[in-house]
Parts: structure tokens; sequence; C-alpha cells
């Protein structure tokens, strides 16, 4: 089994990409100028229509999501759990990965069997 995973390892190649850094750093800027716009606006209009008949009622927007509270509070703790053990996960396979022991079939590679190897030519 350690040889077809061997084989289909080696069958896949492994490039990584490099994105452009002058494409994606210009496209950023842009994305980040029109976010802070967006937020300029919506406070510039809050603050010049708040006092109006036009504008909104503070007390009632606050106790509006101090409401929804309830509602959401369980689906947000599940998620926060499930993020949890996503990243947990995560540590998991990278450890495993720069170790270089794979637990598929007792397959050892990289790493791992150099270390196997020095082992038992030290013993």
């Amino acid at each position: 089994m350690c040889r077809v995973l061997r084989r289909l390892a080696a069958a896949v190649p492994f490039r990584p990409v490099e994105p452009t850094t002058s494409n994606r750093e210009s496209s950023a800027l842009f994305v980040d100028l029109a976010a802070l716009v967006g937020l300029a606006g919506i406070v510039a209009g809050v603050l010049v229509l708040g006092p109006t008949d036009l504008g909104f009622d503070r007390a009632a927007a606050v106790s509006a999501l101090f409401a929804w509270i309830p509602v959401t509070l369980p689906a947000a703790l599940v998620i926060l759990a499930a993020s949890a053990v996503n990243v947990g996960a995560g540590v998991v396979l990278a450890r495993a990965v720069s170790t270089g022991v794979s637990t598929v079939h007792g397959c050892v590679s990289g790493p791992a069997r150099a270390r196997r190897q020095a082992d038992h030519r030290t013993a």
C-alpha cells in the first residue's frame, strides 16, 4: 500500500504558486479604500441624520441587537467549538507532515525515515 501511495504522490506535480505582488497589492489597495469610504459614509450619515426624523433611535437599535442574543448565541458557540476542533486537527496534521510520519498503513517517509535509518546505524 505504501508503494501505491508513493507512486500516486510522485505522479502529482507539486509546484508552489507565487502570486504576482504588484497586481494583488494594487487591487487590495482599491478594496481597502472602497471599504474605508463606505464606512466613512455610514458614519457621516449617522451623524447628519441621527437627530432628524429620518435618523434612527439608538436605544431601540441597541435593544433590538440585545434581543437577538438568545437566538444567535447557541449557533455562535457551536461554530466556535467547530472552529476550535478544526484548528486542533490542523495542528495535528501540520505536526504529522512536518515530522514526515504518515499514519496511513504505517508508511514512513521523509525526515522520519532518515531518523529511523540513522538510529538503526548507530544502534
